[in-house]
């Protein structure tokens, strides 16, 4: 996560320095990200952007973290019944077409989820296994949405009979 001297800049320069992270990763794999391409955009030097970030890949895991809390911050995910969960997955997926994070998830899907340690890992210890199990299921309905939305309701079809299904042993 970026440093204390990062918070710590004028608004505008953060926010500037930012955008040009989300580009930067939202046309280029984390391999083939450049520090130089971003400090040229962001007009700092090379040395403020180690100011900022331990690396690139810190500099990623910022963009990653505000990515996830913009788009999880709408949703409620309480509600166990299948034809919400889905109805829910359908306007999540349909609001990533529209969002400034939707190239960066997409790569991420492509090319960097593999190359991190795992960004998110929800505490399953306060989850019951219909719960967990929902919430694979759930993820690999939006990433399958997301790289291949010419089967958009194929999937959601398929999600919604398997949490009925998963639910009905509940």
């Amino acid at each position: 996560m970026p440093t204390t001297t990062f918070f710590n800049l004028k608004e505008t320069k953060r926010d500037r320095i930012t955008k040009v992270l989300l580009d930067e990763f939202s046309t280029n794999s984390l391999n083939d990200a450049k520090v130089s391409t971003i400090v040229t955009k962001a007009e700092i030097a090379r040395g403020a952007f180690y100011k900022y970030f331990a690396d690139l890949t810190d500099a990623y895991q910022y963009i990653f973290s505000l990515a996830m809390k913009s788009i999880h911050q709408p949703f409620n995910y309480q509600d166990l019944q299948a034809d919400n969960i889905t109805k829910t997955i359908q306007e999540f997926v349909n609001q990533q077409r529209d969002s400034k994070y939707h190239d960066f998830i997409k790569l991420y899907y492509q090319k960097n989820q593999y190359l991190l340690p795992p960004l998110y890992q929800p505490d399953i210890s306060k989850l019951t296994s219909e719960q967990w199990s929902s919430n694979i299921l759930v993820h690999q309905t939006i990433k399958d949405c997301l790289l291949h939305p010419d089967q958009e309701q194929q999937y959601l079809q398929f999600l919604t009979l398997s949490l009925k299904h998963l639910f009905k042993g509940a």
